[in-house]
């Protein structure tokens, strides 16, 4: 910066004057004095017009340049000070605004707003006693004390004394009310645009401070209230309007949960200060952080099939059947906001709508701060949720080491996870608990990742421990929920362990909870009394699922290999022949066909089914099983020389299967593992979704208590 600081007289300006006056009345006449008052003042309103249209720094060091001028020829008025310290406060010399505004404060010091611009430049330079000094005495000095108030308040936040702020702020709003109507003297009135308060665009400002001051103290009520802005809506609406929509918020007749109102609180009050600050890059982060909240409690707030339908690969597909036990009905849809049209149709909105708008508020917040950490983290999440896990691995990974932390180290192990990279997401969750052992939810998800690679044992390890945390906590019926999946989740493994009893155990009391999981609780517990060989408590379970979900394939699958291990080969030919409707190539199916027809004597269809199965490319182990079959049918039927045949060749297979064993998955023993496999692999997916929905609303909470 090219301009000089302001010179220190050697004396005080009040000494000055006094010498001045001293010397003007002794050695100079009066009209002398007189003259030099008027060529400073010349100088001065100079100064001031170039300072008023100034539109640069070099035009703001004119006008410097014209009030030191002032200064020189006339040091006795504090005015010329004054205008001096407003010009380098302008520029951003905030040490050498503040000496100016010290010489006027010597030379007046019955000025509040001396103080108080003094007070703002102590402000900038973090300079908080000196700050709080300077208010304070505008504060005594000022009849409009509001402004100085909030000022006040502004630098008890910086420096995190949030009581004090919270003291400073309602004063302010309390002395920034209007005045006129005493009913409506509350610090949650809006100042009208002629009151002596302290403005529309300050007022909403402090009200959003000052809740900040309630997340920090913890005092959520209080912040919730305060971000409601309900005043704002009386700029458009008026107060007949304002007084019916609050009525409507008494008893509104699609509103039954805290969501919604919660909500309908904040929407348009933040949708109000964009439209008052369209950079307000927090606005726009809280906006998008409530429409995720919204997104992600809609989504889990329908018992049928309703997760987001924004992506048609098989992963999303498999994630639509999200379980009614994951949460009860908290969604919500939006609010009638008439005030901001992004707003005024939400309660039409889908979970996918709720989260495009969600992303495009995150991602206006990062145009306007794009280092922001919150705001990146946000918009990461969002794309998990979207299943974009690549780019939301790169946003995760942009976040610097220093400052990632196991929040980032988790989402990131759920995108790697998401990716195939299972190593990779394992080690991520291993240093989370590295960090935090006792954290159930991410002993949780490595359970799940182990379990998917096929490390039950391990997994087990997992869910126990993490089931012994949640048990342990004074408020366990808090995570009911968790407790109950991870039993859930526990049973899955225990079943691939060939562990039978324990696996019907946790099934037991995962249904016993209320936790189905859209019926694969009850499926789960079917093929666990099915190792155990109960096969009438198996069948009374697969029924229930059958009835429930007649369309899911599995259920009917599952209850044909009872049905048939309990050699009830008719009774499963419905289950089975329902099931290849929908899959005509898979081989499994229409060997477990052929070989019911086998069973029932009707030996041409038991080879054509078996034909077909043939046709479909089917495994090592099971092309044994088909041609043995085949060449079993043949021989009843008297062909003895295709029988032969398909003896040889599936005496070839099974040797070739042999040799290849141990390279084959061992828990394949039975003919429908594989299948019963796919779907607890599918049952999985969804849990993995609902942990990262709930971590997610977990963050999403963390941000608006937080920043």
């Amino acid at each position: 910066m090219s301009h000089k600081r302001p010179a220190l007289p050697t004396k005080s300006p009040v000494e000055d004057r006094a010498g001045t006056h001293s010397k003007l009345s002794s050695l100079e006449p009066e009209a002398k004095g007189q003259q030099d008052l008027r060529h400073a003042v010349d100088l001065y309103q100079k100064g001031l017009e170039i300072a008023h249209g100034a539109i640069s720094n070099e035009d703001c060091l004119k006008a410097i340049n014209c009030f030191s001028l002032a200064i020189a020829t006339c040091s006795n008025q504090a005015r010329f000070f004054f205008a001096r310290g407003n010009t380098y406060r302008s520029i951003g010399d905030f040490e050498c605004a503040a000496i100016d505004y010290g010489f006027a404060i010597m030379l007046d010091d019955r000025c509040a707003l001396y103080y108080a611009n003094r007070g703002a430049c102590y402000r900038k330079l973090h300079q908080t006693a000196k700050a709080l000094e300077d208010y304070s005495n505008a504060i005594k000095m000022d009849s409009r004390k509001a402004i100085h108030f909030f000022n006040r308040a502004l630098v008890l936040h910086d420096a995190e004394f949030y009581r004090e702020a919270i003291i400073d702020f309602t004063n302010a709003l309390e002395d920034g009310s209007p005045a006129a109507d005493p009913e409506t003297n509350k610090s949650n009135s809006i100042p009208t645009g002629n009151s002596n308060g302290i403005g529309v665009r300050l007022w909403c400002r402090a009200l959003q401070i000052r809740a900040n001051c309630f997340r920090r103290l913890g005092l959520l009520s209080k912040c919730i209230e305060d971000l409601r802005y309900r005043g704002l809506c009386y700029i458009r609406l008026g107060q007949k309007t304002a007084a019916k929509e609050q009525e409507e918020l008494k008893s509104p007749p699609i509103i039954s949960s805290g969501i919604r109102v919660f909500a309908r609180q904040c929407l348009a009050d933040f949708s109000t200060c964009i439209q008052l600050d369209a950079h307000n890059a927090q606005a726009y982060f809280y906006r998008g952080s409530v429409k995720l909240a919204l997104a992600l409690d809609l989504d889990l707030s329908f018992s049928t099939f309703t997760s987001f339908d924004i992506s048609t690969s098989p992963a999303m597909t498999k994630a639509r059947s999200l379980p009614n036990d994951y949460g009860s009905n908290e969604g919500g849809e939006g609010i009638n906001d008439v005030i901001d049209p992004l707003t005024s149709n939400m309660s039409n909105l889908s979970a996918a709508d709720q989260l495009e708008a969600a992303l495009n508020d995150i991602e206006m917040a990062l145009k306007i701060c794009p280092t922001a950490r919150p705001f990146r983290i946000c918009l990461a999440m969002i794309m998990q949720l979207k299943q974009q896990h690549l780019e939301a691995r790169s946003i995760f990974e942009t976040i610097p080491s220093a400052n990632k932390s196991v929040l980032v180290q988790f989402h990131t192990a759920l995108c790697y996870h998401a990716l195939g990279e299972y190593e990779r997401a394992l080690e991520l969750l291993t240093d989370a608990l590295d960090d935090f052992p006792d954290e159930a939810i991410i002993l949780e998800a490595r359970g799940f990742m182990l379990q998917e690679t096929k490390l039950f044992s391990l997994a087990v390890a997992d869910y126990t421990h993490a089931l012994e945390i949640l048990e342990s906590h004074e408020e366990s019926e808090k995570n009911k929920i968790q407790t109950l999946r991870l039993r859930y989740l526990r049973g899955e493994s225990a079943l691939r362990l060939l562990r039978y009893q324990d696996a019907v155990d946790d099934f037991a009391a995962a249904i016993a909870g209320g936790y189905t999981a859209n019926m694969a609780a009850y499926n789960a517990r079917g093929m666990a009394f099915r190792g155990l060989g109960d096969y009438e408590s198996a069948l009374l379970d697969l029924n229930i699922c059958v009835a429930q979900a007649a369309k899911t394939d599995i259920f009917r699958y599952h209850r044909a290999l009872c049905l048939m291990e309990c050699a009830r080969y008719a009774e499963a030919l419905p289950d089975l022949h329902e099931c290849i409707h929908k899959n005509t190539t898979n081989s499994k199916l229409l060997y477990h066909l052929g070989l019911c027809y086998y069973h029932e004597h009707q030996l041409s269809e038991c080879v054509n089914f078996m034909n077909h199965a043939l046709e479909c490319e089917p495994g090592q182990r099971l092309l044994s099983e088909i041609h043995y079959y085949m060449g079993l049918s043949h021989a009843l039927e008297g062909r003895n020389m295709d029988a032969i045949e398909h003896f040889t060749t599936a005496y070839d297979h099974s040797l070739m299967a042999e040799r290849s064993i141990e390279f084959e998955n061992n828990q394949d023993d039975e003919p429908g593992e594989a299948t019963d496999k796919q779907t607890q692999v599918q049952h999985l997916h969804e849990s993995q979704l609902i942990n990262q929905q709930m971590h997610t609303r977990t963050f999403v909470e963390d941000s608006l208590t937080k920043h």
